[in-house]
């Protein structure tokens, strides 16, 4: 097995992830939500598997140094907040 691979590998669950986030926006839009409720859901979905990708690459290094902390603080933060937006695109809808 190459590295590439194995490298794929590793990142499908955030890939996989991202999906699963963007159904949000999807169902969103095809229920007749207003512009403001699936831009907050879409930037949402952008910004969550951002933030889980951040995430898992400084928590693997997280004894490093205090760059990886910072990294994983990070990608904790875009995590919520994209989950944040998610519900906010859903809860103006309903």
């Amino acid at each position: 097995m190459g590295m590439a691979s194995i490298r794929a590998r590793c990142w499908l669950p955030v890939a996989g992830l991202g999906l699963l986030f963007a159904l949000v926006p999807a169902r969103l839009a095809a229920t007749g939500a207003l512009q403001i409720q699936i831009v907050a859901a879409a930037v949402g979905a952008v910004v969550a598997p951002g933030g889980v990708a951040l995430l898992r690459l400084g928590w693997s290094r997280r004894r490093h140094s205090d760059v990886h902390h910072l990294l994983a603080a990070l990608g904790f933060f875009l995590l919520c907040a994209g989950v944040v937006a998610m519900l906010a695109g859903v809860g103006l809808y309903h």
